[in-house]
């Protein structure tokens, strides 16, 4: 799935490219991406700066994680006259100012990973979405889940024939968390498999905050909890660190590793 991912993302590249220069021999490229410290988008920027090898001049900025800061970076695009615009927006509920920007400037713009809202992709005929199926990722999660919980019957520890699960969210708003949320657990309960959900939380995609939100849900269940699911790898992978630490703690009674979910696939 993250690669699947990454290949589309570079292909969204590619139609900046196609759609905004029609073979011009000088092409380039404003890339904004939301922020630059998130794990998965530092693979995406590497996949993109790879892609654009010989064929695009690529010029891609760090927006902080701050929407007025990306309304800038894509003003000194414009100014630049750049051929096209590959956008990951901060905020997409904001993408309707960014399209304006576009459009008067009649520079093509893809957006990608987050989706805008549909009343603002149908602004204009020069405006794309490129991003993976936010409803495959969530029931390959809930599947995954599904292939332990049944191989594994020490899973249910309190033998109770309940799956009783926390949640760790990404943004909260964001189309990928919401529908990666809502159909990992469909899947598991498409199993045949009952679940009672013990908490859930947005950790913002981000590792330390899983780690945070994991040691907060354990000194809150403990050993209640017999699987976790995340929107994420770095979510999981916060929350692993968390249940480590709490199996090297003397006074910890907590859930094995073995009942969290294998790390999200993107």
């Amino acid at each position: 799935m993250k690669k699947s991912l990454v290949v589309s993302l570079a292909l969204c590249l590619l139609l900046a490219v196609l759609a905004g220069c029609g073979g011009s021999a000088t092409i380039t490229v404003g890339c904004a991406i939301y922020k630059f410290d998130d794990t998965f988008m530092t693979g995406v920027r590497n996949a993109i700066t790879e892609a654009s090898k010989d064929k695009a001049q690529v010029d891609i900025v760090d927006s902080q994680n701050d929407q007025p800061t990306q309304n800038d970076k894509i003003d000194m695009f414009i100014t630049k006259k750049v051929k096209s615009l590959a956008i990951n927006p901060v905020d997409r509920t904001a993408a309707g100012v960014i399209i304006d920007k576009a459009k008067k400037a009649n520079i093509p713009v893809v957006f990608f990973n987050r989706e805008p809202l549909p009343e603002d992709m149908q602004k204009w005929d020069k405006v794309y979405y490129v991003g993976a199926r936010a409803e495959e990722s969530g029931t390959i999660s809930g599947q995954l889940v599904v292939d332990y919980w049944k191989a594994h019957p020490e899973a249910d520890k309190n033998g109770d024939g309940v799956l009783q699960y926390i949640m760790l969210k990404g943004e909260p708003g964001h189309q990928d968390a919401e529908l990666r949320t809502q159909y990992s657990v469909k899947a598991i309960e498409d199993a045949g498999i009952k679940v009672e959900k013990l908490a859930e939380d947005t950790a913002m995609w981000d590792r330390v905050k899983g780690q945070e939100k994991m040691a907060a849900f354990l000194a809150s269940h403990g050993d209640k909890i017999e699987v976790v699911l995340a929107n994420n790898d770095d979510m999981a992978l916060g929350a692993i660190e968390a249940l480590k630490a709490a199996a090297t703690s003397p006074a910890a009674s907590i859930c094995p590793l073995s009942a969290l979910t294998p790390p999200h696939p993107l």
